[in-house]
């Protein structure tokens, strides 16, 4: 590593601790080991966290900018993501194994093969749990759910409430008539001026 190379990396070290990231995260990103990082950490009165809001914004948007550290984290995450499905999949296999074999020993006492079943049925539990969180489920779902239709209602109108209803279309069809015998005048008017 050079010399040159030696302060920037101290510097984002420096950034990232005052941001509350862990020596070891630092350690990973930077390259430096972790007992230099205590040294500088030491040197400099670096203590974790102490960083303004307004840094840690614009820390995170710089490293959000870094096209290749978002492409790594995504493969981190899909990685993760898979291990934990593959994960809960042996699990899952095991579970079965166990189960046939608790339920076709009669050498097994009734109340152990019930602690094994209930240790079972938790096991599996978890499992399904760590699959929907690694799928993101639960958002998945909010996001589907239908919204709730508006509720109609239908009330019969009274005598009164017709009349005054026919009347309004009475004088709005009245006032339409109107306008549209005054449009065809200044037409006409229009075509005798030309």
């Amino acid at each position: 590593m050079s010399k040159s190379t030696l302060p920037k990396l101290v510097e984002t070290a420096i950034t990232l601790r005052l941001a509350g990231y862990t020596i070891s995260t630092i350690s990973q990103r930077t390259g430096l080991s972790v007992s230099t990082l205590y040294r500088y950490f030491r040197e400099y009165s670096v203590q974790p966290g102490q960083i303004k809001d307004a840094a840690i914004v614009a820390a995170r948007k710089q490293m959000l900018e870094n096209s290749s550290f978002v492409d790594n984290l995504k493969l981190q995450i899909a990685a993760s993501i898979e291990d934990d499905l593959a994960l809960a999949e042996k699990i899952r296999d095991t579970i079965g194994l166990c189960l046939d074999h608790i339920q076709n020993d009669q050498r097994i006492p009734a109340p152990l093969k019930c602690r094994s079943l209930t240790a079972l049925a938790t096991t599996l539990r978890l499992t399904q749990e760590v699959q929907r969180r690694a799928l993101n489920i639960d958002e998945y779902q909010k996001a589907n759910q239908l919204q709730q239709l508006p509720e109609l209602k239908v009330t019969l109108m009274t005598d009164e409430e017709v009349a005054k209803v026919q009347a309004k279309l009475n004088a709005s069809d009245a006032e339409y008539g109107a306008n549209e015998n005054d449009l065809e005048l200044e037409n006409e008017g229009d075509e005798l001026t030309a």
